[in-house]
């Protein structure tokens, strides 16, 4: 008799409900109270050739940040553009008294159409937006508007070759 009761409080212990664990894949959606690590932001450029794109009817830019040429009315241009002014506004919004703003922000795009392999690249480090790490990205941002149609990746560019070497990165 007693090896039946062992086996029936053997068999319910098994089927009682274990505790409930939670996986988290991200944790962006998660807190972090006692977390002092500031959110990193990748941002991937999609700079393939639709944003040599300019049949969305863009204004031409009277008063570009830099020379853009007759690339001032195109939407790479603008994608740029908006970045731009998204970087330069962060201190104004979210910045501290020193002007250091609670995130990190970096930038990737595609292999151009002269590289060897698909993918991206890494165009500036995902760094904490402080004064001077803003003014370098903002300064980046400004080299590829000038230089607007040699960054331009193939129109077959592997968008999943690129984000995997985005989580790679």
């Amino acid at each position: 008799m007693n090896r039946y009761f062992a086996s029936a409080v053997l068999s319910l212990a098994l089927l009682a409900p274990f505790p409930a664990t939670h996986a988290e894949d991200i944790d962006i959606y998660t807190s972090n109270a006692g977390s002092v690590n500031n959110p990193n932001i990748l941002i991937v450029l999609d700079n393939s050739a639709n944003w040599s794109a300019n049949n969305q009817n863009w204004p031409t830019d009277s008063n570009p940040p830099v020379d853009c040429g007759n690339d001032c009315n195109k939407q790479g241009y603008y994608e740029l553009k908006a970045m731009r002014e998204l970087i330069l506004g962060l201190e104004e919004n979210y910045g501290d008294a020193s002007g250091n703003v609670p995130i990190n922000v970096g930038l990737m795009m595609f292999n151009n159409s002269t590289a060897s392999r698909d993918g991206g690249y890494v165009r500036s480090a995902v760094v904490p937006m402080t004064p001077v790490n803003r003014a370098a990205l903002v300064a980046k941002l400004d080299e590829i508007i000038l230089n607007f149609n040699t960054e331009t990746a193939a129109s077959s560019v592997q968008y999943g070759a690129a984000l995997f070497d985005a989580f790679k990165y």
